[in-house]
């Protein structure tokens, strides 16, 4: 007799049930005890503020060992925002006229179709699987790719 395969359902709550169970990385003594310390540190900070009276008490270091490299993405994709990003939105919006931008709204809506129909699967909505795929076929045939919405 062979090995009984797992199903499908048990698969995707398993998929599921791992990450939802393994938690956060601190433990709830240092949670709790730090958050007591956090807040006296903020009262101290606001009640001192104009007294002139010693600062407040040194904050908790956070250990966070990406935290260089993390900056440099976060200045890299500010600098790319600013500099490619935010010029081409304006000229989008100023240059491309309304019934095109809804085209093309229509058609990203179209290819993210198939991530709505997965979703609603996975969730067991079915009536809503049926209405999502059938809106990407029609939408995908008669609405020319989707740049119709039909």
């Amino acid at each position: 007799m062979p090995p009984a395969r797992p199903s499908l359902p048990a698969l995707l709550l398993l998929a599921f049930a791992v990450p939802a169970l393994t938690g956060c990385a601190s433990n709830r003594a240092e949670t709790a005890s730090a958050a007591p310390q956090a807040s006296a540190a903020v009262a101290l900070q606001g009640a001192d503020a104009g007294a002139g009276a010693a600062p407040a008490a040194p904050r908790e270091q956070v250990n966070d060992p990406l935290e260089p490299f993390n900056r440099g993405v976060f200045w890299f994709n500010e600098a790319v925002d600013r500099a490619l990003i935010e010029p081409a939105s304006r000229v989008y919006r100023a240059v491309v006229p309304d019934p095109l931008k809804t085209g093309l709204r229509n058609v990203l809506q179209n290819l993210r179709s198939p991530l709505t129909i997965a979703n609603q699967a996975l969730q067991g909505d079915w009536e809503g699987t049926q209405v999502a795929l059938q809106r990407f076929v029609i939408n995908s045939t008669v609405g020319l790719g989707g740049l119709i919405d039909v």
